[in-house]
């Protein structure tokens, strides 16, 4: 129900934007009810999955691979 509280001010061109915004979200909550614990999985998955798109990609040409590309 919360996520479909947040409106979006512009269309999210990228899926790091929406993969932040729910982590954030997430993470607020879980430290707001004190659930330090949850915080700190939610925060450790947030890096992991951080440096899989950036790495893997979403669909898209990663930066990491673009940046192969121009070597």
């Amino acid at each position: 129900g919360i996520v479909a509280g947040v409106h979006f001010r512009r269309a999210l061109q990228d899926t790091f934007d929406a993969l932040f915004i729910l982590v954030a979200i997430g993470t607020g909550i879980a430290a707001g009810i004190e659930a330090l614990e949850i915080a700190c999985v939610l925060t450790v998955f947030f890096c992991y999955s951080t440096l899989y798109v950036y790495y893997v990609g979403d669909g898209l040409e990663s930066h990491h691979e673009a940046h192969r590309k121009a070597l």
